[in-house]
């Protein structure tokens, strides 16, 4: 239950700190809700601030949305692979809303009726909104590609998590008889997904692993404490930790060198 409320937490924070598309004003465009591509050719000379408040509300979405599609992936280092997942997960939500609000009704009149003030005409006059309009499409296809791979992304990953939760709140021993599981699912994410299996990505979720592998051992061995209170600890019960990391060590290369072994000869 614990686990399904952050995730529920953490989707309503996405949501509402996403992207939000600004909806026409009503009263610079009053009526423009009763235009369709039939009356509007009549009528829009009766409403001469309908087209430039258009033009600028089409921009202000092409602007928001690229600035958004181009900013550069990143999650934290200090969460671990769990970083990277919820990265993926708060990516999709935001995208889904996104493409959610340009199935509105005020975002389709925006779109069908500049449409059809250009469409068959070689008006000088109406060339930038022809460009914008063929920016427009271009955002639009890149929105659902963004999307597409965001969904993919989160169906592969979330299949690594109940292998990666042992490296929170496990010991070394428990980190050690998950790795198989955990180098099976990674490999077949290598072999089968669409957009994650790159060269960068793959080394980039493995640095979380091996990072937070460290900060496991750090947190068993020190117990949150500093480096000095490693004397005080009983002598015993202190290389026994430290037998068991350098084990955590030894396993996880051998697992990771075996897996790059059977992934070679698939290839």
């Amino acid at each position: 239950m614990n686990h399904f409320s952050n995730n529920l937490s953490e989707a309503l924070k996405s949501l509402s700190g996403g992207l939000e598309l600004k909806r026409p004003d009503g009263e610079k465009v009053k009526g423009y809700e009763s235009l369709d591509t039939r009356n509007f050719q009549q009528r829009i000379n009766q409403m001469p601030d309908l087209i430039p408040h258009f033009e600028e509300l089409l921009e202000e979405w092409c602007n928001k949305i690229e600035a958004y599609l181009d900013a550069p992936e990143s999650s934290s280092n200090d969460e671990g692979p769990k970083g990277e997942l919820d990265y993926w997960r708060n990516r999709m939500q935001r995208l889904t809303s996104i493409t959610e609000q340009l199935k509105r009704k005020d975002c389709k009149s925006v779109i069908g009726l500049l449409s059809t003030l250009t469409k068959g005409s070689a008006d000088p006059s109406k060339q930038k909104i022809v460009s914008l309009l063929r920016r427009w499409k271009q955002i639009d296809v890149n929105i659902t590609e963004a999307a597409n791979e965001a969904k993919d992304n989160v169906k592969y990953l979330f299949t690594l998590e109940r292998f990666i939760e042992p490296l929170y709140t496990g010991t070394a021993s428990s980190i050690i008889d998950t790795l198989p599981a955990l180098m099976n699912s990674i490999k077949m994410i290598h072999t089968i997904a669409r957009y994650y299996n790159t060269t960068e990505r793959m080394t980039n979720l493995f640095s979380k692993i091996t990072d937070q592998m460290i900060s496991n051992c750090k947190q068993c061995i020190m117990s949150g404490k500093d480096k000095d209170s490693l004397w005080e600890k009983d002598p015993q019960e202190l290389v026994r930790q430290l037998e068991a990391c350098l084990k955590l060590n030894e396993a996880y290369q051998e697992q990771v060198k075996f897996t790059h072994s059977r992934t070679a000869r698939h290839y």
